[in-house]
């Protein structure tokens, strides 16, 4: 049998692993998330994008809650009348990224219930769920599990199994497994445990981030009450990396569980001995502007780069500032291998642009410059040879996250052009 160790030294398959898990701050007080949660406590909470509702679970009921901005709670929670069945049980719910389609489980008959998964839609978020319909599993008659995330493409389902014939000494030990379709017209098929992160101890609640790659979820074993893990994966057909314990959160005699990574990754959510808090990611990350060099009249190109250790860099907001009577910002070029989710170019005020551009692709986050996108320029004519700084416009973030701005100013080099001698003049007969 595995034990997890209080100092923190992550034990998986018998082999230890120095591998570190993201850093976020210290939990919120409780109350903060949810001012009056339900008396059933909260399951399994899950988040629309802007993290202004939130679904979850409470005895076997799904519930919601909105509010008008992320520095309130929520507040007078209540059940979804259209998907709560007087004669089942509503589990462990996941809210589609769009914020319109909701995973959930419905079972019926106690601790070995025949459990399916079901999907719900609506037109909008202040409308309600039409008729959930059955979406797997596929030939499975009794479920024994739960749903624990479903991926962006909702081509995905991760799951927590129970296998009471383990070897583990633990009962009913849980392992995590991911059920797939060729279509969302489909169900999901049968299950495929993931090796590299099951062990003897109970996985519970695998939340997979939207970009399929990062994976959260708790743990428990002998002495450990629970603690969050995270792995990650270099796309979605790669296996996950050894779990690492999430740093910041996790403590000895504290149970963690339940986790939810919002996007863009900048702030998660949990259930702390039974109280619904939030910690806030803290990251590394370091801006630098370029250099371009060009001719006056002509466009030239300034590179934004940057140095990460982090493997989910996707939203970089930069704000820049340079002299609009020698520049005209012109477009913003993406990196090739990130490729272009959206782009936007903000005029803040005279020559100070705000560029918040986010990738389709993370960056490697292996700690080397890495180019994130370039600026083009137009060199305004008449512009003679000089040095044009390019410099901090305002505040600079990854993934919402405000880090330092560039050490130094980048820069346009005008060149000096060449001189032609005066064009002969012919004279034609």
């Amino acid at each position: 049998m595995k034990v997890y160790c209080l100092c923190f030294i992550l034990v998986f398959a018998g082999v230890a692993y120095s591998q570190t898990g993201p850093q976020f701050g210290p939990p919120s007080a409780a109350g903060r998330v949810i001012a009056d949660p339900p008396t059933g406590g909260v399951v399994s909470p899950t988040f629309s994008e802007d993290e202004l509702e939130i679904i979850f679970e409470s005895l076997g009921t799904i519930w919601r809650a909105q509010r008008e901005s992320t520095s309130v709670p929520f507040e007078n929670p209540a059940p979804i009348p259209e998907l709560n069945a007087a004669d089942f049980s509503e589990e462990r719910p996941f809210l589609t990224p769009d914020g319109l389609g909701l995973y959930f489980m419905r079972s019926k008959g106690g601790f070995f219930a025949s459990r399916k998964l079901y999907y719900a839609h609506r037109w909008s978020p202040s409308l309600s769920f039409l008729t959930p319909k059955e979406v797997g599993i596929e030939g499975v008659e009794r479920f024994n599990g739960a749903l624990g995330s479903v991926s962006a493409d909702e081509l995905t389902a991760f799951l927590e199994i129970v296998q009471p014939d383990s070897s583990s000494t633990l009962p009913n030990q849980t392992d995590i497994a991911l059920a797939t379709r060729s279509d969302v017209s489909e169900k999901f098929g049968m299950w495929k445990f993931l090796p590299e992160i099951s062990t003897d101890n109970y996985e519970r609640g695998p939340s997979i981030y939207r970009d399929d790659r990062n994976l959260y979820f708790s743990a428990v074993g002998v002495g450990v009450p629970g603690f969050i893990y995270w792995s990650v994966r270099e796309d979605k057909h790669s296996p996950f990396s050894p779990p690492a314990l999430v740093q910041g959160i996790n403590s000895g005699g504290v149970v963690n569980r339940d986790p939810f990574i919002a996007f863009p990754g900048s702030r998660l959510y949990y259930v702390r001995n039974n109280e619904l808090v939030f910690s806030n990611r803290i990251l590394t990350a370091t801006y630098k502007i370029g250099e371009g060099q060009g001719l006056s009249g002509r466009r030239v190109r300034v590179p934004i780069i940057m140095n990460t250790p982090e493997p989910d860099a996707i939203l970089f907001d930069v704000p820049v500032f340079f002299n609009p009577n020698l520049l005209t910002l012109e477009r913003v070029i993406p990196a090739p291998s990130l490729g272009e989710e959206s782009v936007e170019i903000t005029l803040l005020s005279q020559g100070r642009y705000r560029i918040l551009y986010q990738s389709q692709n993370p960056l490697l986050g292996d700690g080397s410059d890495e180019k994130v996108f370039d600026l083009e320029f137009l060199i305004n004519s008449g512009t003679p040879p000089s040095q044009i700084a390019i410099a901090s416009g305002g505040t600079f973030r990854l993934n919402r996250i405000t880090v330092s701005p560039p050490a130094e100013s980048g820069r346009v080099v005008v060149e000096q052009g060449p001189n032609y001698p005066p064009a002969s003049i012919i004279k034609i007969r």
